[in-house]
């Protein structure tokens, strides 16, 4: 495929709706269990009616998420580890466990990453772009589905989360 030819489908993509790369707003989260590269199992089933969910579809190669994790730790101090999960899901799209665990250690993330082995996680939230970020109300439904950390994210973080501490 030529360059011209590549650019272009490149640029026709991003024109798509959000909501073809991901579970639009308003959808319920299906269930899911991912083992961090600690060892440890999360599910989206334990933090329902406690906290919030951050999930984070990345890859090791992806310049654009290299960008949002720069950003992340900055973004989400205003959030209390009480009310929100945030966990990092390498969909595994042409990645490696221990490519993930280099990143995670020469970019200094310190939230739970996990490897999508056989990409049940990505599938099942419909992820078609990486980075992909949605966050999940202590419901389980989807209340936000975009790319980056942005005004709008941090607008409906501070709702939910506020939501979760006063009741």
């Amino acid at each position: 495929m030529s360059v011209l030819r590549s650019s272009l489908l490149f640029f026709c993509l991003l024109l798509l709706p959000v909501a073809a790369w991901s579970l639009p707003a308003g959808t319920k989260a299906p269930g899911f269990e991912v083992r961090t590269s600690q060892g440890e199992t999360l599910s989206l089933e334990q933090y329902r009616g406690e906290k919030s969910v951050l999930l984070i579809f990345w890859t090791t190669w992806c310049p654009y998420c290299k960008q949002e994790f720069k950003h992340m730790d900055e973004f989400l101090t205003d959030y209390e580890e009480q009310s929100l999960a945030v966990i990092g899901i390498n969909s595994g799209w042409r990645d490696t466990v221990s490519k993930m665990q280099r990143f995670q250690k020469r970019y200094q993330v310190d939230i739970p990453l996990a490897f999508d082995h056989e990409h049940r996680v990505s599938q099942d939230y419909n992820i078609r772009g990486v980075p992909t970020i949605l966050l999940i109300d202590r419901e389980g439904t989807v209340v936000f589905s975009g790319h980056r950390f942005s005004d709008r994210l941090s607008d409906i973080l501070t709702r939910v989360t506020t939501t979760n501490s006063n009741e």
